[in-house]
């Protein structure tokens, strides 16, 4: 990613942090729990706006579908393997 724009550069920041936030199975406090859950909505969602998830995937060559149920779907299982481990 060295010769890449930093348009891309900056998009790719965006979606690393909310795969972080949406991905974080140890949320301690009130704040960090509704940065997961925004994260997890901002996902979950379909729009294609301006600085949506499909819409930021897509500038930096990444599948939106698949990207997503790759997070949603190890979430939900390391969720389960938490909490009934």
């Amino acid at each position: 990613m060295t010769n890449t724009l930093p348009e891309k550069r900056l998009l790719f920041a965006v979606l690393s942090r909310a795969i972080v936030d949406a991905t974080d199975l140890s949320v301690d406090n009130l704040e960090n729990t509704e940065w997961h859950h925004k994260a997890r909505r901002w996902i979950s969602s379909h729009t294609h706006i301006p600085m949506s998830f499909e819409w930021i995937c897509e500038a930096i060559d990444l599948n939106p579908e698949v990207l997503r149920k790759l997070i949603l779907d190890s979430t939900s299982i390391g969720a389960y393997t938490i909490k009934n481990g």
